[in-house]
């Protein structure tokens, strides 16, 4: 058995622990197009919640903590060791460990198209909501738009973790939204967005 050190970041205190065959089995047999959901399973199967704390759900992780805690599963469990390969390249090539969760939850945008725009990192539930939907980078896109950002006074929006299939609606809705946008206001908007990622 594989010993994990406790995991943990900003929001997250979590414990780790090796998956059993079977459920290594269930994750191989989810297709390629749903990595989003298999990230999650996995994530769950792999992780309990710390003596006298509360486990968050991976789906309510950010995509970033999620990435790092596939990372941080792999580190441990990848026979290459901790530094492991990725393609041409090692894990430690990607880690950026002095970042972690926003100390602001919302990043203001600025104006465009006559809304003042903000955003907020993109969830578990929100991306596998994006995947479900379609493929494409074009399609991811402008899913994560939709889902991370918003102009001020717009209506609450549906939870994706606990109601997915009116998130869905509310997010294909959206998209095609933000699709229709012209070009010149969508490239603004883009530039903020990506700004915002920052």
């Amino acid at each position: 058995m594989i010993h994990f050190a406790p995991f943990h970041t900003r929001r997250l205190n979590v414990e780790f622990h090796e998956i059993s065959i079977a459920n290594a089995v269930r994750l191989a047999n989810i297709p390629d197009t749903r990595n989003e959901a298999a990230t999650t399973e996995l994530l769950r199967m792999a992780t309990s919640a710390m003596p006298g704390l509360t486990l968050l759900d991976p789906a309510l992780w950010t995509v970033q903590e999620r990435m790092l805690g596939v990372g941080y599963y792999l580190a441990h469990v990848a026979e290459d060791g901790p530094d492991f390969s990725l393609g041409t390249a090692r894990y430690s090539d990607y880690l950026d460990a002095d970042r972690d969760y926003p100390e602001h939850e919302t990043a203001r945008l600025g104006d465009v198209g006559g809304d003042t725009w903000s955003m907020q990192p993109l969830l578990g539930a929100e991306a596998t909501a994006i995947e479900s939907l379609g493929d494409g980078a074009m399609h991811w896109l402008t899913g994560a738009m939709a889902a991370q950002s918003g102009g001020d006074g717009e209506e609450a929006r549906p939870d994706a973790f606990t109601d997915p299939v009116r998130y869905g609606e509310w997010l294909r809705a959206r998209m095609d939204v933000i699709q229709a946008y012209p070009e010149s206001e969508f490239v603004l908007l883009l530039a903020q967005y990506e700004s915002g990622m920052q």
